[in-house]
């Protein structure tokens, strides 16, 4: 036991070096013996296999404050593969605490370079840090950090290739993340990651000249090449990611893992005599229980005072926030995401200043989807499922998993979202569901300052006559809106299962031709009344 909390302790610790937060020193623990050190390179070698610790890419020392786990890949990547990469080792700082829970160190930063020739062309990559801490308390029967935080600094990422260099900087980065029991046996975990000061700056570059010219042309040619054709530049004063995953099956996934590693000598030999046997039977188990990975999972993403640079010209973005919620594999599955966008403003040689009016400002766009079945279908695959048959769904099986997708059941909606921009605000809302597999959908639009949207483009038609084409498809579309008693403009869309569409009631479209199942099966290739002759009687005198 004590060698799978040690194990695993070390492998989460890798999943999450990036952080930023105040100084962080080790919690004090004894001193390390070469009996625990031992115990532990076992434990390790249960989830990795002994071979990184042949090859020298791991290691297990006794620490003065506990047991130092590292991690030295460039000499093998050298010696064994040829791949001259200079990476620092990274070495992790573990000792045991009195709960049953583990501390985790780590002050090394991250830093690796390597070139590599591709297609004749010299390419770099490389990726380092100023500096890098973290520090955890690693629950084993969690699977997971109780608590953890940790920073990095200065970090800088260059990438050169063929077509296109590519420079991305972080100023700080900051990590916090936590763990507790589950309300349904699983692992309830927050997570919380921010960037400040970041940037990128990507530079695409001409293709190398073609085969075949002569000097002065393949001279020209690989100047040009050299050179950058279009430089585009992201910056952002903070970016910001936040997650919570309630009920989350990580000792399950942990599990299945360690059921795949402890089977991988015998499948090599034969995978199909493996799959058969006992392997396939706990395969299956394993599966069945990681399922439905959670409950739910709640996930946001945003940003501050962010801008896009190219020779194109500029985008800044004031605030963008996208929040997504979803279930795990369930009889009710669902997904509910949501994106606001404020302070928008685009500028650009290609951008008619009449456009600016408008380019939304602000936008909140959402969208839901419910009532999906995924229980049903993953539960039949996976427990019918015949792992060592070439093709593991027999097709009764099949068929079966189609069937118990119910269209009818599922709804789709466009929540209250708005557009809104110097001339209008345009309001939208709607949803779409499914009657005898045909999609039926309703859309509700307000528009505000319709008439001013027009007025606008009348103006800038003067300049550019094509927009008369622009002012007489809206003044088309608000022949169909009727008028409320605010003043606004609002089309009430319906698409009916049949076909047919309506705007507030008026029919637009009439409904599908309906197509005769027999038609449909008689031979496509029989000419029309085949085998008569324009109402000459039959050899039996039918007429």
């Amino acid at each position: 036991m004590v060698r799978r909390l040690l194990t695993t302790t070390a492998l989460v610790a890798g999943l999450a070096l990036p952080a930023y937060a105040e100084d962080l020193v080790p919690e004090p623990a004894p001193a390390g013996t070469a009996q625990e050190a031992a115990a532990l390179r076992a434990a390790l070698a249960a989830y990795v296999t002994d071979v990184p610790f042949e090859k020298g890419i791991l290691r297990v020392e006794p620490d003065p404050m506990g047991q130092r786990v590292t991690l030295d890949a460039a000499p093998f990547l050298k010696a064994d593969l040829g791949i001259d990469v200079k990476v620092a080792p990274i070495s992790l700082l573990v000792s045991p605490r009195a709960d049953g829970d583990w501390n985790v160190f780590t002050g090394d930063p991250i830093a690796w370079k390597f070139d590599t020739t591709i297609a004749d062309t010299l390419q770099s990559f490389a990726y380092s840090q100023g500096e890098q801490k973290f520090k955890g308390v690693f629950a084993p029967s969690l699977f997971a950090y109780r608590t953890a935080e940790g920073f990095a600094r200065d970090t800088v990422s260059l990438q050169n290739e063929a077509l296109s260099d590519s420079s991305t900087t972080v100023a700080n980065t900051k990590l916090t993340t936590s763990a507790r029991p589950g309300q349904a046996g699983g692992v309830d975990i927050d997570f919380r990651q921010t960037f400040t000061d970041y940037a990128q700056t990507v530079g695409f570059k001409a293709p190398p000249p073609a085969e075949g010219e002569d000097g002065s042309e393949h001279a020209e040619a690989e100047a040009t090449a050299n050179s950058l054709l279009i430089n585009i530049g992201v910056k952002a004063s903070e970016l910001e990611a936040i997650a919570s995953v309630k009920d989350g099956r990580n000792v399950e996934a942990r599990d299945l893992y360690v059921l795949v590693l402890r089977n991988m000598p015998a499948f090599a030999v034969d995978q199909k005599a493996t799959l058969a046997g006992p392997f396939g039977k706990e395969l299956r188990a394993a599966l069945l229980k990681l399922m439905p990975f959670w409950s739910s999972l709640d996930v946001t993403v945003s940003t501050r005072d962010a801008g896009f640079q190219s020779s194109f010209g500029a985008l800044r973005v004031g605030e963008a926030r996208q929040v997504t919620h979803m279930t795990g594999i369930a009889e009710n599955a669902g997904l509910d995401t949501d994106f606001a966008l404020k302070g928008l403003s685009i500028d650009g040689p290609f951008l008619p200043p009449w456009a600016a009016r408008f380019v939304p400002k602000e936008a909140a766009l959402g969208l839901s989807v419910s009532g999906v079945d995924l229980k049903t279908p993953a539960d039949l695959a996976i427990r019918n499922a015949d792992f060592a048959a070439d093709e593991p769904l027999s097709e009764d099986v099949k068929a079966r998993i189609i069937q118990s997708f119910d269209p009818a059941r599922i709804k789709i909606a466009l929540k209250p979202s708005t557009l809104s921009a110097t001339d209008f605000n345009l309001h939208l809302s709607g949803e779409m569901n499914f009657v005898d597999m045909n999609p039926a959908a309703t859309l509700n639009v307000r528009a505000e300052g319709l008439e001013n949207t027009i007025s606008s483009l009348q103006r800038a038609a003067e300049q550019e006559p094509d927009l008369h084409q622009v002012v007489g498809m809206i003044q088309m579309a608000q022949g169909l809106g009727r008028k409320t008693p605010d003043g606004d403009w609002e089309w009430v869309v319906d698409a009916s299962a049949d076909g047919s569409v309506s705007v507030n009631g008026a029919v637009v479209k009439g409904p599908d031709p309906v197509v005769d199942p027999e038609a449909d099966e008689a031979d496509p290739e029989a000419e029309p009344n085949e085998g008569a002759s324009d109402g000459a009687p039959s050899s039996d005198g039918a007429q």
